[in-house]
């Protein structure tokens, strides 16, 4: 599922009032506890964070390379 702003603001929304029901679209989630919610924000934000550096071109590292030389 592609995440919108407006899905973060409303976990957020819900988070502060207490509230474990958070309508997505035509999905209603109910969360076992805040952590959880808690856990759910995080996973949005990364992904509306992926998404920008997507829309902007930019890319990750696949990998990385370490490089050693002896002495100084």
């Amino acid at each position: 599922m592609a995440w919108t702003q407006d899905d973060l603001d409303r976990i957020k929304r819900a988070i502060a009032q207490g509230v474990r029901r958070v309508q997505f679209k035509d999905r209603l989630i109910e969360y076992n506890s805040i952590s959880e919610m808690l856990k759910a924000r995080e996973a949005i934000e990364k992904d509306l964070n992926d998404q920008a550096a997507q829309a902007a071109g930019v890319t990750r590292p696949r990998g990385y390379r370490a490089r050693t030389s002896r002495g100084y």
